[in-house]
């Protein structure tokens, strides 16, 4: 395995950054983190590790949050066809904040998303574009060739995604399903009709401060699928 260090990082580290979510930045950041980081509580530290792909991602990360870290590329081939990015911070302060919010030491199920935190369509807006930004897809069903979005995590974070989707966009909710049977408390909760992903869309990505953080891949592949969804035959 190959690893080479970046250095893509900026001064000026917040340690009480987490101490209040009052932006929509925040709110977007820590549903990320909570839906695809981890924390290790012996050392303090909080990960995230992403394909190459989102490398962009790491980048955007690093400056907007002003983490003087290192960005770690590794080469896994060929014992895994992969390459990765991660970055790894270490501060106590993140940690003990960031556990107010739902986010807890090494993914054990029982995270959940900062909504009791979130009063306003924007904050919420920034919630559901951060669980699906690590946790969402888009995808072309093979067989009926129609458009889904879901959402993947525990019961408790799908049900707040839904209570969301409810509240906010005016969607029913759809049944969960259990994502990983290897897995207890994986589920995943989907959504296919067309009008609803118009409305998907538009609030998820309501938030222009938000447009040099979120995943420009998802992003891109999301308008993708809306403009050949929604495009009209003549």
């Amino acid at each position: 395995m190959k690893e080479t260090q970046i250095n893509d990082s900026t001064s000026e580290f917040d340690h009480y950054y987490w101490n209040e979510l009052d932006t929509t930045t925040k709110f977007y950041y820590e549903s990320f983190l909570t839906g695809d980081a981890y924390i290790k509580s012996s050392d303090n530290t909080i990960g995230v590790d992403l394909a190459i792909k989102d490398y962009d991602w790491l980048i955007n990360y690093t400056h907007n949050l002003h983490i003087n870290n290192k960005i770690y590329i590794r080469d896994c081939r060929p014992t895994k066809n992969s390459i990765t990015a991660s970055v790894r911070k270490k501060d106590k302060q993140w940690v003990k904040d960031l556990s107010k919010y739902g986010m807890v030491p090494r993914k054990t199920g029982k995270e959940t998303l900062p909504v009791d935190f979130a009063s306003t369509p924007a904050e919420m807006s920034s919630i559901l574009l951060g669980i699906f930004d690590s946790d969402g897809t888009v995808y072309k069903e093979n067989k009926s060739q129609r458009y889904r979005v879901s959402f993947c995590g525990n019961e408790t974070v799908c049900n707040q995604v839904n209570d969301i989707i409810q509240e906010y966009v005016g969607i029913e909710p759809n049944k969960m399903t259990l994502s990983n049977k290897k897995c207890s408390f994986i589920w995943s909760s989907s959504h296919g009709a067309k009008a609803d992903l118009v409305k998907l869309y538009d609030f998820m990505y309501m938030n222009k401060e938000l447009e040099n953080c979120y995943l420009s891949r998802k992003h891109h592949k999301f308008t993708t699928f809306m403009l050949d969804a929604t495009r009209t035959v003549v």
